[in-house]
């Protein structure tokens, strides 16, 4: 009798907790659904653009090489730049594809690379329009779902890919993790996504985690690390475990690097591969994986006749460029945007030619 009694008492507090949880699950997606005080990009397997933002950014605490506040906004599209004509076929029109070191969120609208990538451009050219789709985080995954579901319906010109630093240590998307969009999932994890208040919680993890690993900006002070000491072999042996452990990661970067490359020219779009630079000596570990991934992508490009443009070694390794390891300072998106825009203008007079209006819209 007693022992009934303990398991109908269990039974009844396990069924007010469980109430009590779904009342308190209710009225946190209500409020969040109301307020988000941290509005995702990412709604279950699909990139959510906000369009038309403005916003004024503190650095705080202020970092060497930044402005203390700068301007952020977000165009009609949802794109760092200039809004579009009503018809973007009047014009040489690129947009720029990439993680955290192409949408450069915490330097001013006017000084990422993309956009003095556009003003060198339109100093020679009067029909260029040119607009900056990174997104913090993203991966080739995430580049392949923006491509499909935005990019495609507005026929650039070209589209110009800096890729690699997020992709590194990954074979495949079959489990999702930030802008590792998989849209190959169980019901029940598709109905997860649905929910505001899950996605928040998903992406205060995510922050978490990627502080843990170092993996977000002015993680570290913009100090290159030394070559690693080839008399040690200690240090020997763990560089050969890791580039063996990343070997394994190409072929699947490969096939995502071409999927990007198929799906533009079938569209009519003509897709430019840059490399990833990062801080760090050209013979430390670190580097030596990261140039792996930037020689896969660059012999992708080449295979499929595609310019490739190896950023990642025409940028000098000197700290003056970055405020962290991998992430440009004001001085150092000016570099690349010159450096982009000398390897980019030879391929755009030799491929496509001038005209009285500016570069021709179609390849000779």
């Amino acid at each position: 009798m007693n022992l009934s009694k303990k398991l109908k008492s269990l039974v009844k507090n396990g069924s007010a907790l469980f109430m009590g949880c779904l009342f308190a699950f209710i009225l946190a997606e209500i409020a969040i659904r109301i307020i988000n005080p941290f509005p995702s990009r990412i709604k279950g397997d699909k990139i959510v653009l906000k369009a038309n933002l403005s916003r004024k950014v503190t650095i705080d605490p202020p970092q060497e090489g930044l402005d203390e506040t700068i301007n952020y906004s977000a165009n009609s599209i949802g794109f760092r730049g200039p809004n579009p004509d009503d018809d973007l076929s009047d014009n040489f029109s690129i947009i720029t594809v990439g993680g955290s070191t192409t949408e450069c969120s915490l330097l001013d609208d006017e000084k990422t690379w993309s956009q003095q990538l556009y003003y060198k451009l339109k100093e020679d050219y009067d029909n260029v329009w040119l607009n900056n789709g990174g997104l913090d985080g993203c991966t080739t995954n995430g580049h392949l779902v923006l491509l499909e579901d935005y990019i495609i319906k507005l026929q650039p010109t070209m589209v110009a890919f800096l890729i690699g630093v997020n992709d590194r240590g990954r074979a495949n998307f079959d489990s999702e993790d930030g802008f590792l969009i998989n849209r190959k999932e169980s019901l029940i994890r598709k109905l997860s996504k649905k929910s505001e208040f899950i996605t928040l919680l998903s992406n205060l993890y995510e922050t978490y985690r990627a502080k843990k690993v170092n993996l977000y900006h002015g993680a570290k002070k913009a100090t290159p690390k030394t070559k690693a000491n080839k008399s040690n072999p200690e240090q020997q042996q763990k560089l050969i475990e890791k580039l063996k452990f990343h070997q394994e990661f190409q072929k699947g970067y490969a096939e995502r690097v071409l999927k990007l490359i198929t799906v533009c020219k079938e569209n009519g779009i003509d897709p430019v591969i840059i490399t990833q630079p990062l801080l760090d000596h050209s013979m430390t570990n670190s580097w030596k994986i990261m140039d792996m991934y930037n020689q896969t992508a660059l012999t992708v490009a080449k295979e499929s006749n595609t310019l490739g443009i190896d950023l990642g070694n025409l940028l000098d390794k000197k700290d003056k460029f970055y405020y962290d390891s991998m992430h440009y300072n004001n001085i150092g998106a000016k570099k690349v945007s010159g450096i982009l825009f000398n390897e980019l203008n030879k391929y755009l007079v030799k491929v496509y030619g001038i005209s009285d209006e500016g570069l021709n819209l179609s390849k000779k």
